[in-house]
This record gives structure tokens, C-alpha cells and sequence, in this order.
């Protein structure tokens, strides 16, 4: 609160982000994206693999206001790590593959990969589904939520946090704002504590697994 009010250059980074496993309820970090975003000033990142944790580290330090970033414990994605450092211009997501004309899948953090592999799966079903990559909690990439609508006005958003206050609320207000009607499928965390258990196990019994999303989205596609 302090470090916003002042609107200091201070970065919180923020280890054990999402369900972390074997070290039970009291260590899951799932309510942080609910709780920063409500403070003014603050920016957050949420890099969906190591290399992209390096630029949002970057884009952190280089911004001078204060920046939040969170990252999961584990094994990382094993994607190839670029020469030096990339700074993102704030607020702006990506698009990880064409935006599909059945659904959307809007995910942020180490949820963007098992995206993508639940829209293959869906693909293999007859439907089309593209996905993004958010990269920001806040601000919100509005123009890529816009361009995802203009392609379906199905939205799928997916998040390693409680559904209630975080990633999938946050888009929810940014479509109400902007006067578009979609229809979204929140996939989360509900108002739960997450027991232990190894982390694939666990985000299959959540429902955020790749197969899960895949699930939740032909169930309600259908």
C-alpha cells in the first residue's frame, strides 16, 4: 500500500506463484492477482515461461513505478533462452496462435501453454480456438480482448488463481466497460483452499490442466 501511494520503483517478485504442490494449502500463492490489482499504481506481469520472466524482469526494473511479478516454483517450460533482454511495452499481450472463430482462449501466466495444447485438442474436435497471451494483469491488453471478440464472442479465460477478484473478473469489467456482450467461461480457482499434491494432479482435479480447459470448453462450446 505504501509503496503504491508513493508510487515507488519497488518490483515484487513473487516465487510460489499458482499451486506449488507437495507443500500443502498454506503455501499455494493463488489470491495474489486478486488482491494487488485493486491498488492503484501497480503494474503486473504474469511471464508464461522462463525466457518471457526474464523480459518481464527487465520491463520492471526499467518502468520506475511499482511492478509486481509472479512466477511459479517447478520445473520451467523449457522453451530456448533469447540473447539478452526484451522490454514489453506495457499493457500488451500476444497472441500465441491465429484467433480462432468458435472460441478464445485469453490465458496468463504458466496457464498459456496448456492453452494452447487444450485449443489442439479442440482443434482435433472440429473446433476453432485461438489463444493469447495476456502477460498483464494490469493493465489489460483492451485491444487484444477487442480483437478476440471481433473474431467470437466466445471467450475462454484461464487463470492459476481464484476465479473470485482475479484474471478472468479483471476481463470481465474490461468487456463490460467497453459495452461488449461475450460469453465467457471463467477457469480457475474456486472459493477453495487447494489441498497437497503434485502439481499436474493438482491442476487436474482444479480443472486447469490442458486436457481439463479442453473439457470445460467442448462441454460448454456444445
Amino acid at each position: 500500500h505504501d509503496v503504491c501511494l508513493q508510487n515507488l520503483g519497488v518490483v515484487l517478485a513473487m516465487d510460489r506463484a499458482g499451486v506449488v504442490g507437495q507443500d500443502g494449502p498454506t503455501h499455494h500463492g493463488v489470491f495474489d492477482l486478486s488482491f494487488l490489482r485493486i491498488l492503484p499504481n501497480m503494474t503486473i506481469m504474469a511471464p508464461s515461461d522462463e525466457n518471457e520472466l526474464r523480459s518481464a524482469l527487465k520491463t520492471a526494473v526499467d518502468l520506475n513505478s511499482p511492478a509486481a511479478i509472479r512466477y511459479p516454483r517447478g520445473e520451467c517450460a523449457g522453451v530456448k533462452i533469447e540473447k539478452g533482454f526484451k522490454k514489453w511495452n506495457i499493457g500488451k499481450g500476444r497472441l500465441m496462435t491465429k484467433l480462432g472463430k468458435d472460441a478464445n482462449i485469453l490465458a496468463i501466466g504458466n496457464r498459456v501453454y496448456p492453452a494452447i495444447e487444450a485449443a489442439k485438442i479442440l482443434k482435433d474436435k472440429g473446433f476453432s480456438v485461438g489463444v493469447a497471451d495476456m502477460r498483464f494483469l494490469k493493465p489489460l491488453d483492451s485491444e487484444l480482448i477487442k480483437d478476440a471478440f471481433a473474431k467470437s464472442e466466445k471467450l475462454i479465460t484461464v487463470e492459476d488463481n481464484a476465479v473470485s477478484g482475479g484474471f478472468g473478473s479483471s476481463v470481465l469489467e474490461n468487456l463490460n466497460a467497453n459495452k461488449m456482450k461475450a460469453d465467457v467461461l471463467t477457469l480457475g480457482i474456486g472459493d477453495y483452499y487447494v489441498e497437497q499434491g503434485k502439481p499436474e494432479e493438482l491442476y487436474e482435479s482444479i480443472g486447469i490442466s490442458a486436457e481439463k480447459i479442453a473439457e470445460s470448453a467442448l462441454n460448454w462450446l456444445s
